[in-house]
C-alpha cells in the first residue's frame, strides 16, 4: 500500500519535474542552471496554476520516497527542503524574478500562488495560449513529428 502510494507520487512529482525543465528550454529559452536562466517568463502549463511547480514536483518526489523507503530521515529531509524554499524563494527568487521580468512578473505573482494551485488556469493579457499542454500532449507532438503525422490524426502548421 504505501509502496504504491509513494511511487504514484513519485511518478507525480518527476512527470511535473520534467514537464517543467522542458518548458523553461521551449518556452523561456534557458534552463534551470543558475548561469543560463530563462530569459522569457514562462506562464504556460503547470505555471499558469502554480508559481513554483518545479518545486512542487520534488515535494512530491520526497513524500513518495518517504512512503516507499518508510523512512524517518527523508522525512525529515522533506521537512527541511520546504522550509529551505519557504525561506529563499520569497527572499531571493522572487526579488531577482521582480528584477528580470518587472512588471510582467509582479502582475504574474499577484494572480497565481507559490504554493497551492489554482484550479483554473491564470491567462494573463498578451500569454499566447499554449501549443499543447501536458506532457502526453507533448509526447504526441514529438512522435507525430518524427513520424506520420497523418496517422496521429494531428496536423503540423
Amino acid at each position: 500500500m504505501f509502496g504504491t502510494l509513494g511511487a504514484v507520487s513519485m511518478t507525480i512529482g518527476l512527470t511535473l519535474l520534467v514537464w517543467t525543465i522542458a518548458l523553461f528550454d521551449r518556452v523561456g529559452d534557458g534552463t534551470l542552471a543558475p548561469w543560463d536562466a530563462p530569459k522569457k517568463l514562462v506562464v504556460r502549463g503547470p505555471y499558469l496554476h502554480v508559481r513554483n511547480p518545479m518545486i512542487s514536483g520534488v515535494l512530491f518526489i520526497l513524500p513518495g520516497e518517504t512512503l516507499l523507503f518508510r523512512s524517518t530521515v527523508l522525512l525529515v529531509w522533506l521537512v527541511g527542503f520546504f522550509a529551505i524554499n519557504q525561506t529563499y524563494i520569497p527572499l531571493l527568487e522572487e526579488r531577482g524574478l521582480e528584477r528580470r521580468f518587472g512588471q510582467d512578473y509582479v502582475t504574474y505573482k499577484h494572480h497565481v500562488r507559490r504554493w497551492l494551485p489554482r484550479f483554473r488556469p491564470w491567462h494573463a493579457l498578451g500569454v499566447q495560449t499554449p501549443e499543447f499542454r501536458t506532457p502526453t500532449e507533448c509526447w504526441r507532438r514529438w512522435w507525430c513529428s518524427r513520424w506520420s503525422a497523418a496517422s496521429c490524426g494531428w496536423r503540423s502548421s
